[in-house]
């Protein structure tokens, strides 16, 4: 657990900010996580979650993406 005061929300191609919330909250499906008690491959699904609120909360809505496919560093001539 770790406190917190703001909450950056990816908006780009979702329709509201409870949708927003409602990804962050259901997570990402990590594949081959090497677990440490077993010392397996498992799939495990990372989220974060809010258990209080604090007085004041920023949040901060990610309305650009960066794309690492498209990025491309050239040399100048």
């Amino acid at each position: 657990m770790e406190d917190f005061c703001n909450i950056s929300l990816t908006v780009k191609d979702i329709n509201s900010v409870y949708d927003s919330l409602k990804t962050m909250i259901d997570g990402e499906v990590i594949n081959d996580y090497k677990c440490d008690g077993c010392n397996k491959k498992v799939d495990i699904t990372k989220r974060t979650l809010i258990s209080e609120t604090p007085n004041v909360l920023i949040i901060h809505l990610q309305r650009l993406l960066f794309d690492f496919d498209t990025f491309r560093n050239e040399k100048m001539n």
